[in-house]
């Protein structure tokens, strides 16, 4: 859902009214309210942004464009409660209106109420790419069906966790993976995905062959990207690597942990493990978990590198412990207890706890 919003027509209508007809006090608008949350977005101030929504929002109550852009903008500042209650009412205000709102509640959602909000918003996706191919507009149903796969990607993830135990699941996530393939054959978190339903259908070697080539792609993807964005650093350019489809820094870190469980089916595995997250700390080294993926890695090399495993789970450990400080210091509270749990339940493993597809 982008972040930028436009006013439905009649919309600028309401207004604040004046106290008196030669007062020079600014007219709030919803307009110039999403005007100011835009700019307060550009700004990464998504909080500003908020307010800004916010009275526009109560300007015109039943704006579902602006319910919307705010619910966005609550998801990224961590507030899933308010962001669900605005989809909610957007849906059912205007179900067939942005088909991508669909797919951001299906997150907020779990279980079968989760699926049934993908499956809505694919129809509506559908709708839009037919659409787009009618009015000759390649680029715009290319990137529809992008949109699509990742639905039907997340719809393969909800069968192998909320729904794993439902009568059929198996073949439900064989299906959504097929699905998600079809409308966009290159889909890397698809491919992961599959080799997670692999791996909980004891079918590992296969899942190692196909993480394999996943982590292949992500590499030569995310080294492009590091070459371009030099490149771009030294002539002064921006945006030269706009062309590229980076996977996430969430999804790459997946892509580690996949790695990881597949070592027993093939020890390259491992070196891959080790190259990735070494390019994933290059763009942000102060990860804690990235660290200690990297030291499990490290253990698991064919010739183990204990030296660098220990290093990297020192570091693990010195900005876990910074962040404790810092908590300290802010007067808040750290339960030993609950932060040892912490580390030990963030292993590469996770099928004992219901897989390892990445997060909605």
């Amino acid at each position: 859902m982008p972040p930028k919003v436009r006013v439905s027509k009649g919309t600028s209508r309401s207004k604040v009214q004046t106290a008196s007809k030669g007062s020079k006090k600014t007219v709030a608008t919803p307009e110039s309210l999403i005007e100011q949350g835009n700019v307060a977005l550009s700004r990464l101030e998504p909080e500003l942004a908020v307010k800004f929504f916010s009275a526009a929002l109560k300007l015109s109550p039943t704006d579902t464009n602006i319910m919307d852009a705010l619910a966005d903008v609550h998801i990224q500042v961590g507030d899933s409660d308010s962001a669900l209650e605005l989809l909610s009412q957007s849906t059912q205000l205007a179900p067939s209106e942005n088909s991508v709102k669909w797919l951001y509640l299906a997150q907020l959602r779990e279980g079968d109420e989760a699926l049934l909000c993908y499956r809505t918003g694919i129809r509506l996706l559908e709708e839009t790419e037919a659409a787009a191919g009618d009015r000759g507009d390649p680029q715009s149903a290319d990137s529809t069906k992008k949109q699509i796969s990742r639905a039907y990607c997340s719809i393969a993830e909800l069968f192998l966790t909320d729904l794993c135990y439902d009568d059929g699941a198996e073949n439900s996530c064989e299906a959504a993976v097929q699905d998600s393939l079809r409308f966009d054959a290159g889909n890397l978190e698809t491919y992961q995905t599959l080799a997670s339903l692999r791996l909980s259908q004891c079918r590992g070697q296969e899942a190692s062959e196909v993480i394999l080539r996943v982590v292949h792609q992500v590499l030569e993807v995310r080294e492009r990207l590091h070459r371009r964005t030099l490149a771009a650093d030294l002539t002064a350019q921006d945006g030269a690597e706009t062309e590229l489809d980076v996977p996430t820094v969430e999804a790459s870190t997946a892509t580690v942990k996949l790695c990881l469980e597949c070592v027993p089916f093939n020890t390259q595995l491992a070196q891959a493990a080790v190259a990735l997250t070494n390019n994933l700390l290059a763009e942000d080294d102060e990860v804690i978990e990235l660290w200690y993926l990297l030291g499990l890695a490290s253990q698991q090399l064919p010739d183990p590198d204990l030296v660098g495993a220990v290093d990297a789970l020192e570091m693990a450990k010195e900005l876990l412990e910074q962040i404790r400080e810092q908590i300290r210091l802010e007067g808040g509270g750290v339960d030993s207890s609950s932060s040892n749990s912490s580390s030990s339940n963030s292993d590469a493993g996770g099928h004992s706890q219901g897989g390892l597809a990445p997060d909605k």
